[in-house]
């Protein structure tokens, strides 16, 4: 638990009842920030538990509980999409609420924009992804924003915890139990979203609580395998242009030492992973960072050097407005939460949290190594749609990186993906959006434009992208033809003209050495003449 809340709930007991969504309603925000009125729907927020609620169980402790923010558009709308932020350690509040997908966020940027202002007002967002999907924000795992419980410590603990907040959930709200349900996670998210939908599989086989109607994953910038994404961000700056080929040469001389157990830095894991090998940072270095004092190569969109801290900076607009006791109180955060809100816990990623929490580093055990698997599950036994997206200007989690994944991903349609699969462009508002690859329920998108933070930075293909996917449409507009190299017709033509040129060239040698010959006999049949006197005298 959060050392900062273990104080608080050590012996704490609450008294649980049967939950109602008018408990959570959210009155008076609106009053706080006027562009919540331009919200046309409900919001719900609050606070519950992270182990299934039964009755005759009233009276025991709660052993900890998850922080939601819902918005229900008023309009009749057939999905639900939770969005969940990585870290690992970052609320879903900060960056996919107040930066990217809801109602009410700051300002949108595209990437190469020099960055945002600690204190950018709030604006209404007319790009909001609750016009094509009721959406809910949920803080997680436990001690992130106002959540709180045991820490956890690898995937499994976090999809336990997450899959009883979703059954208490849908008896809370049971309008919405019947709705599609679509995950979607950014950056390490790409861990927690396959790894829950596992769960959320699994347990829906077993049959033993309510069938969770999951439909669908996207992941977008992803981070689903350290060893086989980890590497990608050398390619990726040697080009462009950050790095030379011999430092490009040495960064994969010290991955691979990595990889092989000498570790750049000090393990913090029991397993090998970029953050122990440190590779972006080495990378970033061999870029330049580190040679000015406030500015570093952003990892999250290339195009730009800054600082980026805004989502840790106490006085930041997000920051400023959760800690505002009347928005606590409008968000139903009971009185026992005492902490404050923070974007990202101290040393998000899990390299500081070791010397800002001692002995409470986040998923410091955190396994599997690499949920690819769990994606191929997915497709092939549950039967869902899955959506990887990445922004080509991000180099943390790049799209190369990606895309070598889904390559070597051992599922069914494995053959089909690397030879049937269609490729193409997708258009938005006749506009180049990205580039599009699908072959059965599997898409993959590369977003034109755009860094780590894609609603943030192109948010009209955002809402794009998310309208086509819960409406189960295609992202492929126009179709690239598929370069097979030369066809059998051209084939022959080749042949045809490569035995042609061969004859032309032979009988051009021939030719040449034949002349040769001919100039050589005749220079030495001249030697054998004597010159005619031109002055003979006559007697």
């Amino acid at each position: 638990m959060n050392v900062f809340a273990i104080s608080i709930f050590s012996s704490l007991v609450i008294s649980t009842h049967a939950y109602h969504a008018s408990d959570f309603l959210v009155e008076g925000l609106e009053k706080i920030e006027p562009n919540y009125a331009k919200f046309d729907g409900k919001m719900y927020a609050g606070l519950l538990p992270i182990d299934i609620e039964e009755s005759g169980k009233e009276n025991e402790e709660k052993r900890g509980e998850l922080m939601f923010w819902m918005f229900q558009a008023n309009k009749d709308l057939d999905s639900i999409t939770i969005w969940l932020n990585g870290g690992p350690g970052c609320s879903s509040f900060s960056a996919g609420n107040f930066f990217e997908t809801a109602p009410v966020t700051s300002p949108h940027y595209r990437a190469g924009y020099p960055k945002t202002s600690y204190d950018e007002p709030f604006t209404h967002n007319k790009w909001a992804w609750t016009r094509a999907t009721n959406m809910m924000f949920i803080e997680q795992p436990t001690n992130v924003g106002f959540s709180w419980g045991p820490t956890v410590t690898d995937e499994a603990d976090l999809s336990q915890d997450f899959y009883n907040f979703l059954q208490n959930f849908f008896t809370t709200f049971p309008d919405m139990a019947t709705k599609k349900l679509f995950i979607f996670g950014e950056s390490y998210a790409g861990m927690y979203v396959p790894s829950i939908a596992h769960k959320i599989h699994t347990e829906n086989v077993k049959g033993e609580h309510r069938t969770i109607n999951l439909s669908g994953i996207a992941l977008g910038n992803g981070w689903m395998d350290a060893m086989g994404q980890g590497s990608a961000v050398i390619d990726y700056a040697y080009w462009h242009g950050m790095i030379d080929s011999p430092t490009r040469a040495n960064l994969f001389e010290a991955w691979d030492a990595c990889k092989a157990g000498d570790k750049l830095d000090p393990p913090l894991h029991d397993f090998n992973v970029p953050d122990e090998c440190n590779i972006m940072g080495a990378t970033m270095q061999a870029a330049g960072a580190g040679l000015f004092p406030d500015k570093i190569p952003n990892v999250y969109d290339v195009t730009t050097w800054d600082t980026y801290p805004i989502l840790n900076d106490a006085n930041n607009t997000f920051d400023v407005f959760m800690s505002n006791p009347e928005v606590r109180k409008a968000l139903n955060v009971p009185d026992y939460i005492t902490v404050p809100w923070m974007g990202c816990i101290p040393g998000a990623g899990r390299r500081l949290e070791e010397e800002l929490l001692p002995g409470k580093t986040l998923l410091v055990h955190d396994k599997p190594e690499s949920v690819v698997p769990y994606v191929a599950e997915l497709l092939d036994e549950a039967g869902i749609r899955v959506l990887i997206y990445n922004g080509d200007r991000d180099i943390s989690v790049c799209a190369q990186g990606s895309e070598k994944l889904l390559d070597e991903m051992n599922w069914d349609g494995a053959n089909g993906w690397k030879n049937e699969a269609k490729r193409g462009l997708w258009m938005v508002e006749d506009n180049m959006a990205g580039y599009a690859k699908t072959y059965g329920k599997l898409d993959f998108v590369i977003v034109y434009n755009s860094g780590h933070l894609v609603p943030n930075n192109v948010p009209v293909p955002a809402l794009d992208l998310i309208t086509r996917f819960v409406n189960d449409e295609a992202y492929m507009d126009v179709e690239i033809p598929a370069f097979e190299g030369l066809s059998k017709g051209n084939r022959a033509r080749s042949r045809h003209q490569w035995f042609h040129s061969i004859l032309l060239l032979t009988v051009a040698i021939v030719c040449f050495v034949s002349g040769m010959l001919a100039a050589s006999c005749w220079n030495r049949r001249r030697s054998g003449y004597s010159s005619i006197p031109t002055n003979v005298q006559t007697t």
